[in-house]
């Protein structure tokens, strides 16, 4: 009865609560198809390493690929 569940915790009493989203594809921009960024983005350890690579592929690759 949960369309998309994202996280869940069982809590005491064996209540059992569940998050779920309906933004799959939507507001953020969805990266999980583009492993050349994903690799990029598992390298970088701070934020300026983060900042370059965005820097890197600004401009490369249209928003909705």
């Amino acid at each position: 009865m949960v369309a998309h569940p994202v996280a869940i915790e069982v809590a005491g009493k064996g209540r059992a609560f569940v998050a779920e989203s309906f933004r799959q594809k939507k507001g953020v921009d969805d990266n999980r198809n583009r492993d050349f960024r994903v690799l990029d983005d598992l390298a970088a350890q701070s934020v300026a390493d983060r900042f370059a690579y965005i820097k890197k592929w600004a401009g490369k690759i249209p928003l909705n690929h």
